[in-house]
């Protein structure tokens, strides 16, 4: 029974060259499948690899070309103030005491002009003077240097020294120098306490000389040889002790204490802040705002010519807080375009206008200022307008690019080099738009907003 079952089960199995032939079959069967799958990887893309595709493609934007109408109005810029730099007042500690505020002669907002006095610092005033540098040291007669020069220069303009600035210290600008506290209504510095001493001695000597020679002079009544002698000794003595005087006189005469002067610029300079009375000064006592403020402003494409360099404008504070400044366009600069990371910026030109610094006329750093045309005037207009942002500029002039697709296209190589370069000339700009005229620019044009270089 058991030799029967095992020739039943051999019945049931195939022979070796089936086997083999099954195993081919699947052999086969498999490498078909692998290479359907290679084929379909070659054609099928992954959405990873479409969005991959898709961010090396540089879209190009582009917008229509419409006619539009401008309204009437005076062309106008909104800038900010650049107030200047500004300047510390030190006054060095006093010798053996302690520097307070005595007196306040400027106030905060106020215009501190050469020949002011700003403030009193235990009794002592700092004047302004507009000099090229700050002095360096104290000045006193006799004294020779290029900041006594420009000392010398400062003194008159100011009308106060006359003579030639020759750079010696005498008793001219010595003069001028008294003349300077004069004016401030403050009192000059006294001499040192070694040139008053010796002065004193000087005059003492001339005294006693002075008295020698009137002695010898009561002796040679009698006449003789010897009362001759005494006498010529006595003149000679009283001259010596004149001449001596004279320069100890010229020595004590008015110096000029460097801790007692702040130079400013010709024009002034702005008192921000400064101590009150009765402050106790460890380092600076006031600030100023020295330079020119100048107001900054991007001008459009449209408006460049009315704001051009030397054009006359008016610059008022937006809050309306003062009455409108003349001024003039000082610089302008090469055209920009408009910045990635300020969405309200356009290209255009960055104008600069300086302003006057009257006691009228203050501007703080920062303002927001409104700046408008002195001469122009305001008309309406109507014409083909595309948005600022299309205006491009190169050494020829302003232009647009200008392409027949669609409102928003993905464009190649090959697409970009067909744009067509539009010379266009602006005549106004509102809103974001440039009204504009020029060969081949028609309404329902597609001009380029982004995305083409």
């Amino acid at each position: 029974m058991t030799r029967h079952h095992a020739r039943d089960g051999a019945a049931r199995l195939p022979g070796a060259r089936s086997r083999s032939r099954w195993i081919a079959i699947w052999v086969g069967m498999c490498v078909v499948a692998m290479a359907a799958a290679f084929a379909a990887g070659t054609f099928v893309r992954s959405p990873w690899e479409e969005a991959t595709r898709n961010a090396s493609i540089d879209p190009v934007v582009t917008a229509a070309v419409a006619t539009r109408s401008f309204p009437a109005q005076v062309p106008e810029l909104t800038g900010t103030v650049s107030a200047g730099s500004t300047l510390d007042v030190s006054v060095p500690a006093s010798d053996g005491g302690r520097s307070v505020v005595t007196r306040v002669d400027a106030k905060a907002g106020s215009l501190l002009e050469p020949g002011d006095a700003l403030v009193e610092v235990s009794g002592r005033p700092v004047i302004a003077l507009a000099l090229p540098f700050t002095l360096y040291r104290n000045l006193t007669p006799g004294m020779s240097g290029p900041d006594v020069q420009a000392l010398q220069h400062a003194l008159a303009t100011l009308g106060l020294y006359r003579g030639t600035p020759d750079g010696t210290y005498g008793t001219g600008t010595s003069a001028a120098v008294r003349a300077l506290y004069s004016r401030a209504g403050v009192t000059a510095p006294a001499p040192s306490a070694d040139a008053q001493s010796a002065l004193d001695d000087a005059e003492q000597a001339a005294r006693s000389a002075q008295q020698g020679a009137a002695d010898g002079a009561g002796t040679s009544d009698g006449g003789g040889a010897g009362d001759d002698a005494q006498n010529d000794a006595g003149t000679s003595g009283a001259h010596s002790s004149g001449a001596d005087l004279a320069a100890a006189r010229r020595a004590a005469d008015t110096p000029l204490p460097y801790a007692e002067i702040v130079d400013v610029p010709t024009a002034g300079a702005r008192v921000v802040a400064v101590k009150k009375v009765g402050t106790l000064v460890d380092g600076s006592v006031a600030t100023l705002r020295v330079g020119a403020p100048t107001a900054k402003a991007r001008v459009d494409v449209g408006q460049a010519e009315t704001f051009a360099e030397g054009a006359r404008v008016t610059v008022a504070d937006v809050a309306a807080t003062g009455d409108p400044v003349h001024a003039t366009v000082t610089s302008v600069s090469a055209f920009k375009k408009a910045s990635a990371d300020d969405s309200d910026s356009t290209p255009g030109y960055d104008v600069a206008i300086k302003l006057p610094v009257e006691k009228n006329a203050s501007f703080e750093d920062g303002d927001k200022v409104v700046i408008r045309s002195a001469g122009a005037k305001a008309k309406a207009a109507r014409g083909l307008t595309v948005p600022v942002v299309a205006l491009r500029q190169d050494h020829d002039g302003t232009y647009v690019l200008a392409t027949a697709g669609s409102a928003s296209t993905s464009a190649s190589g090959s697409e970009k080099s067909s744009l067509r370069h539009l010379t266009v000339t602006v005549e106004a700009e509102l809103d974001g738009y440039a009204m504009v005229t020029g060969d081949g620019i028609a309404e329902g044009e597609q001009v380029v907003v982004g995305g083409a270089s």
